[in-house]
């Protein structure tokens, strides 16, 4: 099952707390990392395109909020750079730009930009496919080699290469990496024998032969940061601008607690790094400010967990549309030929086909009446968001919680409406419940009144389908409540039962009055 790995998140006032413990008792000295500047690497700037691009430096392992930075070009000839870093290509030629800090000059970084003159192609439709392999294509911690080579994402791979007749005018681009090995055999590769475990790698779909051609080799291997997925849509969106353009990531996915899964960038407890929904939020922006576009059409989840209304709210900015699944998916994906097929036969095909078909046949794959299917396969669940609908939805459910809020009683009653509007299987563990019913459950338990809310969130979700029998039924949209440990019972926090604290809510994403209801009224105190 496309799981994820199961964190133990901690708290940043616990990790201190642990630090502190460690030179109290130890009479050690904590070594801090210095500062630096993170920024992607290299840029390029076409001057048939969009001339100027900003470089959106970040100063990491420091305390200070609102970094200056000086920048400097070492050929101004060929680019310029503002005092707030934004390039201006004037000439074809390379030229490199100095990043210093402006209160310790030690502390610096380069960008490499490349400036060409290059007649730009477009194209019909663009599939951006983000494949982070982790433990779906290899898993090390296996007994037997055979046994480690699991090959799921190898598989997705596989039926994207399957289809045939693309024309020209449609493009399918891979970027890869998460994974200590991959599986794809060289037959299906071209300009390579095999997909590299230590480095992330560009890839286009020959529409001709059918195989995955090496476009680029990267200098890194950590997939799951915001630079690399901005230096991704950078690539995509200069050199694959297309009228329609859909994003994939394929992997494990937890909800809030993100996706994309690197298992060869671990944090500092050993698990595996994720793309969590600002980081998200982060490279979507970046790379649309240096784009001629506004919005991509539209962004997919072959991930579990992720249509929660936390990750819609961020992703409404960028996307048209976003299907994504709010319960576990089964670990063989999506069914990829299927609605590729519908893209290569009429690439003006409409978003809200093409996501229904992506919807359809993902679970008619995984229907119980299918044999030799394990049960829980058979609880699968995926749905389409309009999120041009997304903002009329929060400003109701905003309006519901504020009558809420008024109500001498409502931790109570919040609490046991929660209670009941979760799936035991998948959604518990990662604190998620049904909107749907979350609502129902006010308005049957309480009488709140709470029309314009269901109203608003039956425009918000304009397809769904699931298969077999939840407890709860879905109806797309999941929210996301932080799962806390009583005090007493902290010590025994094991690997599966998460500790979501306040902290780490609030940085996912920004807290709305609905995400404040959340994070005071769901939280499950065992």
């Amino acid at each position: 099952m496309k799981k994820t790995k199961l964190l133990i998140l901690l708290s940043s006032i616990t990790c201190a707390m642990s630090l502190g413990s460690c030179s109290l008792f130890n009479n050690e000295t904590i070594e801090v990392d210095p500062p630096y500047i993170e920024v992607i690497q290299t840029l390029k700037i076409n001057l048939q395109s969009k001339t100027e691009k900003s470089l959106n430096p970040e100063l990491l392992n420091s305390s200070v909020t609102k970094p200056a930075f000086i920048y400097k070009s070492s050929n101004t000839k060929v680019a310029t750079v503002s005092t707030k870093g934004v390039v201006k290509g004037l000439k074809v030629g390379t030229a490199k730009i100095t990043i210093t800090l402006k209160t310790n000059t030690k502390v610096t970084e380069t960008v490499t930009v490349n400036v060409v003159d290059q007649t730009k192609p477009h194209y019909d439709y663009t599939l951006m496919y983000y494949m982070a392999g982790s433990t779906l294509e290899y898993d090390p911690e296996k007994s037997t080699e055979s046994k480690r080579k699991v090959g799921l994402i190898s598989k997705d791979i596989k039926e994207i290469l399957s289809v045939k007749n693309i024309p020209d005018s449609v493009r399918i681009i891979i970027q890869t990496g998460g994974a200590e090995k991959w599986c794809l055999e060289s037959s299906y590769l071209e300009g390579a024998t095999q997909i590299s475990g230590s480095k992330i790698q560009r890839w286009e779909v020959n529409n001709s032969t059918n195989k995955l051609t090496l476009i680029e080799t990267l200098s890194t291997n950590k997939l799951a940061t915001d630079l690399a997925l901005t230096d991704y849509l950078d690539w995509a969106l200069e050199d694959y601008e297309a009228d329609q353009m859909g994003l994939i990531f394929s992997g494990h996915g937890g909800g809030l607690a993100g996706c994309a899964y690197d298992d060869n960038y671990l944090d500092d407890y050993g698990y595996a790094n994720t793309l969590n929904s600002a980081e998200m939020s982060k490279s979507f922006k970046n790379a649309l400010k240096n784009s001629n576009k506004d919005k991509f059409t539209w962004v997919g989840y072959d991930c579990c967990l992720m249509q929660c209304a936390d990750l819609a709210s961020v992703n409404a900015d960028y996307f048209d549309y976003m299907v994504a699944s709010q319960e576990l998916e089964n670990g063989t994906g999506w069914d990829h030929d299927h609605y590729l097929n519908l893209v290569a036969q009429n690439p003006s095909v409409t978003t809200d086909v093409l996501l229904k078909d992506i919807v359809d046949s993902f679970i008619n794959e995984n229907h119980p009446a299918i044999e030799n299917k394990y049960d829980e396969y058979c609880y699968q669940t995926l749905s389409v968001l309009d999120l041009s609908k997304m903002d009329e939805f929060i400003e109701n459910f905003n309006m519901f919680c504020e009558a809420l809020g008024t109500d001498s009683n409502a931790y109570n009653k919040a609490k046991n409406a929660f209670k009941y509007s979760y799936n035991s299987f998948g959604e518990s563990v990662f604190g998620l419940c049904d909107f749907k019913s979350l609502l129902n459950n006010f308005n049957s338990i309480y009488d709140y009144t709470v029309d314009s809310a269901i109203s608003s969130l039956d425009k918000l979700v304009i397809y769904k389908n699931n298969c077999s029998g939840y407890s709860v039924e879905p109806c797309g949209l999941n929210a996301f409540f932080p799962e806390k440990a009583s005090s007493d019972k902290k010590d025994q926090l094991q690997v599966g039962e998460l500790d979501y604290t306040d902290t780490y809510y609030a940085e996912a994403s920004k807290l709305d009055l609905w995400q404040e209801m959340c994070l005071n009224y769901g939280s499950f105190v065992w």
